[in-house]
């Protein structure tokens, strides 16, 4: 791989992008694609273009280039076509997708390594394909009885909002949720909850420390479900995420992610390592009705491999809440192109 890519740079520039790398169909070497502002001059007129991507700010030309041993070949046959591949990359470009995660995905589709939808020409569903081979896909079981469900986060990330539409699906199943604070630092953050689990006839306590937490935890029955809303946490400030890891470590707990759509996909992949040290494994996406990029989802899920386990976007308490699937996010992923048109 080292010396495709000094190659590359020796052919191309150094302004040349990766957009996919894999062992070579032949046995031998390996294939990178790779695009480019403009096919320079001295490019071999050999190699063979496949078409064209939009990459954020500009029109690249994709060439497949393989770096093989002397008389081996390359097998570019593929269920898939170029056209539809072209799409995906410029989709995923437009949505600020890192470029690990862009070359993971179209790679993944150029060599079909993902279950083919019927209809290959439909850019959603294999996009969707592809995005299932590389995702997880998982929702919180926080409905079940004896579930004791965390919900942690950044500030404003959701998780109060979260906590109350939990509870009121959790009434509705005719189950008697149990609701427990632990931000005792935010003005107001019990009277919010007091007010909307009355409505709901939950149960609420609230505790300011670890031992209060478990006391709590103790006294609830067996098979009850428990929904717990945690202060908002700074993952760069070690002091808060060790208070937030005091009471998410308990062992009955499953702490689960609250992370609010439009995120900075270099923020989230900063975000999802310091959550993942608490035992973190799902995540729930908010805020989606206020974002029009969604690149740093697949940031936040790659960084610590995450699973996608519910997609909500509106601030009613019965409003949409979904289970997570990789046809809702191709979807998310597919709306800024179709705004743009």
């Amino acid at each position: 791989m080292q010396d495709a890519m000094r190659l590359i740079r020796e052919e191309i520039g150094d302004d040349a992008v990766i957009i996919s790398s894999a062992p070579n169909t032949a046995g031998k070497g390996i294939s990178v694609t790779v695009a480019q502002d403009e096919e320079p001059d001295d490019w071999e007129a050999g190699n063979e273009q496949v078409g064209k991507t939009i990459l954020p700010h500009k029109i690249a030309d994709i060439i497949q280039s393989d770096i093989l041993q002397p008389n081996s070949t390359a097998n570019n046959n593929s269920a898939i076509s170029s056209a539809i591949i072209e799409k995906i990359a410029h989709i995923l470009a437009i949505n600020s997708t890192p470029q690990e995660q862009s070359e993971k995905i179209i790679s993944c589709i150029q060599q079909n390594q993902m279950q083919l939808p019927e209809n290959l020409e439909d850019v959603s569903a294999v996009l969707a394909s592809a995005l299932a081979a590389n995702y997880n896909f998982s929702p919180v079981n926080y409905d079940g009885p004896g579930t004791r469900t965390m919900l942690i986060g950044t500030a404003g990330a959701g998780k109060t909002l979260t906590a109350v539409k939990m509870a009121a699906r959790i009434t509705k199943a005719g189950h008697t949720p149990i609701v427990i604070s632990t931000d005792y630092k935010k003005a107001g953050s019990a009277e919010q909850l007091t007010a909307l689990t009355n409505v709901l006839g939950a149960r609420l306590y609230t505790a300011d420390n670890r031992i209060e937490l478990k006391k709590i935890l103790a006294d609830c029955p067996s098979d009850s479900r428990v929904i717990i809303d945690s202060a908002s946490s700074n993952p760069y400030d070690f002091t808060e995420m060790k208070e937030l890891a005091e009471f998410a470590g308990l062992q009955e707990i499953q702490p689960v992610l609250i992370y609010p759509a439009g995120g900075d996909p270099a923020e989230a992949t900063e975000i999802a390592n310091a959550f993942s040290y608490l035992g973190v494994e799902r995540i729930i996406i908010t805020r989606l009705d206020f974002a029009r990029r969604y690149g740093g989802l697949l940031a936040l899920a790659h960084a610590a491999n995450f699973s996608f386990a519910h997609f909500t976007g509106t601030d009613k308490i019965l409003g949409d809440f979904t289970v997570a699937s990789a046809e809702q996010l191709a979807n998310l992923l597919l709306k800024l192109d179709q705004n743009t048109h």
